[in-house]
């Protein structure tokens, strides 16, 4: 072998020690971006259903709107939101006015909510700073709080019909208890 194949071939080798060293730390770091992705994902349920509102909950105390003391609907809107507009819509046709909560609505708009106006009955809280929002600590929007007369929340929900705020709205109601059954006595 000459001076010249002996050269060649140390160039190669070391241009393949070099392509394996970069591949090998390549597959190292996705290695390690692939494990702090599936823990990631593992984080989330998959067998949970739909997201679950973050924040306030069913049972917390809900930070206070107005000194009344009464039943409340909150719900969260926003102005630039397709689904918050589409909520407001739902609640002008079907003059969705709750019969025992004080239904409130909170806007980031600085007036309230834009022409047309919610139904008579609906007490519109202008929110342009988001400072309501950030302490019932809404995260998404529209956002529907059913609160008791006590100021406890009793249930959450992203709301997006007049459906969803009527569910929302009914009593939680206990099973039925069943009928014990009573023996038969054919003799009798």
């Amino acid at each position: 072998m000459t001076t010249a194949w002996v050269a060649a071939f140390s160039g190669l080798a070391l241009v393949v020690t070099l392509i394996a060293v970069l591949l090998l730390g390549l597959i190292r770091r996705d290695i390690d971006v692939m494990s702090r992705v599936e823990t990631t994902l593992a984080s989330f349920s998959v067998s949970d259903g739909p997201p679950k509102p973050t924040g306030l909950c069913e049972g917390d105390a809900a930070p206070a709107l107005d000194a009344r003391h009464e039943a409340a609907l909150v719900v969260f809107l926003d102005t630039g939101c397709d689904p918050c507009q589409a909520l407001a819509a739902d609640i002008r046709r079907h003059r969705f006015t709750p019969a025992h909560h004080q239904p409130i609505a909170v806007m980031d708009h600085p007036e309230g909510f834009p022409d047309p106006p919610l139904p008579t009955g609906w007490t519109v809280v202008p929110d342009p700073d988001h400072r309501v929002a950030t302490s019932w600590r809404v995260t998404g929007t529209p956002d529907a709080f059913a609160v008791d007369d006590l100021g406890t929340i009793r249930g959450r929900d992203f709301a997006n019909t007049t459906k969803d705020l009527r569910r929302l709205l009914a009593p939680q109601q206990a099973p039925e208890p069943r009928p014990i059954p009573q023996e038969v006595n054919p003799r009798r």
